[in-house]
């Protein structure tokens, strides 16, 4: 199990019903550890389902994302979609319309984020995909996660020393 770990390989179990996987694209901004991915399921299963009249599984779940440039390999873990491989490219299409900033399909929060074809697809060529991938691990380095503990329900509010005071 150390020389799995050793060489970033990780057992985890999956919920797809299928023979086959692939992945179908990743999440531009979402960090793989941090962000809730139930919460993709839960809002993007019935539009799928109003959309193709029949449920299409996919999974959201880190996994480390290797692009070939022309300097070597890049790496980064990075949020995945993955899906059936009959599904893939549905997903795929489906994704890239619904988190387009043209889309109308209501999905909420999740618009804050994008995602990025595992392939190139469109107008999508391999040196944006390069890009993006160095993008997300910029935001990786420079992120922070804070979390608070023991913090009380009726803490009053304090104004920060150089703001005015609120308009009545």
């Amino acid at each position: 199990m150390d020389k799995l770990q050793k060489h970033n390989y990780y057992v985890r179990p999956t919920i797809l019903k299928a023979v086959r996987t692939s992945m179908a694209s990743w999440v531009y901004l979402a960090h793989p550890d941090l962000t809730l991915r139930k919460e993709f399921t839960t809002t993007l299963v019935p539009l799928i389902l109003s959309r193709f009249n029949r449920p299409i599984e996919f999974q959201v779940a880190p996994e480390t994302e290797n692009l070939d440039t022309d300097q070597g390999c890049i790496s980064q873990r990075v949020l995945v979609v993955r899906s059936a491989y009959e599904d893939t490219e549905t997903i795929r299409s489906f994704f890239m319309e619904a988190f387009s900033p043209e889309s109308n399909m209501g999905i909420g929060f999740l618009a804050r984020y994008t995602f990025v074809p595992s392939i190139p697809v469109g107008n999508c060529t391999k040196n944006h995909l390069v890009t993006l991938l160095q993008m997300q691990q910029q935001f990786h380095r420079y992120m922070m996660w804070m979390g608070l503990r023991n913090i009380d329900d009726e803490l009053p509010l304090l104004p920060l020393e150089n703001s005015d005071p609120p308009q009545q």
